[in-house]
């Protein structure tokens, strides 16, 4: 579990370049007990930036491939050409197949669960709710931080959008962070051209639901 934490960027900056960038809390693996296995299993005991959620999700999307995130394309020069920056290193996170069952698990979260308020007519949504308690002075305390993070479309993935929002007045991800997912990616879609794609198979439990 800690080996797969690393090589999703878990613990240590993306090394996108934005100044103050943190790493986020991730316990050393020589301290896990048994409850930290377990806690951090559902995200307990962790603090992850936003930036490495949303790399988490566009992993997933890219068929299992972690690419360092980047804040630009290239940049312009005084005559007026461009010039692209560096390729982003990359490296393979985790197979084809398992990416391909946790995208239709999130499609699943959008259709079928939770994240009901992200879905967009005519476009497949792969995503997850969270609600996540906020630490003061070391404990958990009852204030919320409520996210949607998801991408789309779900079988030929555009674009990733990370939700977040800082102790709203209803702290559930899919109520609170949902429809402002929705709201971004309905943008997106309208601004890059976004075209609608095959819907990917939802898991075989989802269809055995009346």
């Amino acid at each position: 579990m800690a080996s797969y934490f690393s090589r999703f960027g878990f613990g240590e900056a993306t090394g996108i370049g934005f100044p103050g960038e943190q790493g986020g809390l991730m316990p050393d693996v020589s301290q896990w007990t048994d409850v930290t296995r377990a806690t951090v299993s559902f995200g307990s005991g962790v603090a992850v930036t936003p930036m490495q959620m949303a790399s988490v999700y566009a992993t997933v999307a890219n068929g299992g491939e972690w690419v360092q995130p980047r804040l630009v394309a290239g940049t312009r020069t005084a005559d007026g050409s461009v010039q692209a920056v560096a390729t982003s290193p990359t490296r393979r996170v985790i197979d084809p197949s398992t990416a391909e069952a946790l995208t239709r698990m999130l499609a699943y979260v959008v259709a079928d669960g939770t994240g009901a308020n992200a879905r967009i007519p005519g476009y497949q949504v792969a995503g997850k709710t969270g609600t996540a308690k906020k630490l003061e002075d070391g404990k958990y305390v009852q204030r919320y931080v409520a996210s949607f993070i998801g991408f789309l479309p779900a079988s030929e993935p555009r674009v990733v959008v990370a939700a977040i929002l800082d102790e709203p007045a209803t702290v559930y991800g899919g109520v609170a962070a949902a429809p402002l997912f929705q709201d971004v990616a309905r943008y997106a879609i309208q601004r890059l051209g976004i075209e609608t794609a095959p819907a990917v198979p939802l898991p075989r439990h989802a269809l055995l639901l009346p």
